[in-house]
């Protein structure tokens, strides 16, 4: 009989193809020299790079807060599988602001401060809902007040699969703050899960009168926030830009916008990911009804931009743009202007080639909060489950949307 089981080589090539990371953790069980395999972060690391199963994490909000993983494909929803919500997750309240970024299949979520003096020490998690894992031993000091407030930014380094957090405590400037505030230097501090400490960064910081928003976007090694220079905007000039760091050199940079885009206020401009490449949302609240201009940096080269498309529905305003389908279609949520108030909030997929929209089913009742990039991972596998999982299986749904849809390339 043990002359039909293949070498172990052969084993290890077949086990490499396995694309379900649940049959993966069901392997782990069949023997010792199959579960030192898995966990090995030779392999872990490998089956990063072979495997893209391209999915959704959208997170719901009503009168509880509910997320689920969506299969990003053209096949109408046909199975449901279990995703097991980290404790942390579901004791934060739907009125609490919670931060949610992907990268590398992981998941970051803390809790955002609630008003101007919501200052502290906050947790953050890093959670797998792949394998069921979340690490929840990271404590932040957050600062919100009128002089100074914090930014995260969090990333996996596609070239070491280590996750990072940076957070940033700058100056909270406005226009009624004199220039004097700008002398006040940024404060960086880089953790990684590997080591398990905080590092403050004291060189190729960005200039201290540059000001981030909250909101950023992890592609490659790289983690994108919108920026502004406060300084301009005293000399009576809008400097918008974009900020990024680099995981692997730990520097900062100053990416310009095109003058066209560099004239707007960032809370006119967001960034979202399209693929592998980052695209900036142009808010165009000049017309009668919101229209979304999305531009995309050209193959990766700083400064460069080109304009793909715009978003815009006759009967219609664009109120946001959540993300995109690997396809490249935008999810937005479009305001009707007709119907009842309840009804007059639409999701929908927008194909860029026939302009129509694609209305999409939310599970149940309530509000598409946001839409995250995300595919399945083994990270974390060797670290100990520490963010105290619920007891019971959360049956948030594994669906897919997209039925009668024709996927378009950008």
């Amino acid at each position: 009989m043990s002359d039909n089981i293949p070498p172990f080589e052969i084993q290890v090539e077949i086990i490499k193809r396995i694309p379900d990371v649940k049959t993966l953790i069901q392997f782990r069980s069949v023997s010792k020299l199959w579960k030192s395999l898995i966990d090995s972060p030779e392999f872990i690391a490998d089956y990063q790079t072979r495997h893209r199963n391209h999915r959704l994490l959208v997170r719901c909000v009503g009168f509880s807060r509910k997320y689920e993983l969506i299969v990003d494909d053209d096949v109408f929803p046909q199975h449901k599988i279990p995703v097991t919500v980290p404790m942390f997750v579901k004791s934060l309240l739907p009125r609490h602001d919670i931060s949610m970024t992907t990268s590398q299949g992981l998941v970051c979520c803390y809790n955002t401060h609630e008003n101007q003096s919501d200052s502290g020490t906050k947790n953050v998690l890093l959670w797998n809902p792949a394998i069921r894992k979340s690490v929840l031993s990271l404590c932040l000091m957050f600062f919100y007040d009128f002089r100074y407030k914090t930014n995260i930014g969090f990333g996996v380094s596609p070239h070491t699969n280590d996750p990072m957090l940076v957070k940033i405590n700058n100056n909270n400037i406005d226009m009624s703050i004199s220039l004097f505030m700008s002398c006040i230097p940024w404060h960086v501090e880089v953790f990684t899960l590997s080591t398990g400490v905080w590092r403050s960064l004291r060189t190729n910081l960005p200039r201290k009168s540059i000001d981030l928003s909250w909101h950023h976007v992890v592609i490659d090694e790289f983690i994108y926030w919108i920026g502004i220079d406060w300084c301009d905007i005293i000399d009576k000039r809008v400097l918008s830009m974009i900020i990024s760091f680099d995981m692997r050199s730990e520097e900062f940079t100053e990416i310009f916008l095109p003058d066209y885009l560099a004239r707007f206020y960032y809370d006119c401009l967001n960034i979202s990911k399209l693929r592998e490449s980052l695209v900036v949302l142009e808010t165009n609240d000049q017309v009668e009804k919101l229209e979304h201009v999305v531009w995309i940096m050209d193959h990766g080269v700083p400064n460069s931009f080109t304009k793909l498309f715009t978003i815009k529905a006759p009967d219609a305003s664009i109120k946001r743009v959540f993300g995109f389908w690997n396809s490249g279609e935008p999810i937005v949520e479009r305001i009707l202007m007709y119907g009842p108030i309840n009804d007059r909030f639409v999701n929908s997929v927008y194909d860029p080639c026939s302009q129509r929209f694609y209305d999409i089913p939310i599970p149940e009742k309530g509000c598409l909060d946001s839409v995250s990039s995300y595919s399945e991972t083994l990270l974390l596998l060797d670290h100990r489950d520490n963010g105290k999982l619920s007891k019971h299986t959360v049956t948030d749904t594994l669906l897919t949307f997209g039925a009668g849809r024709q996927g378009v390339e950008i």
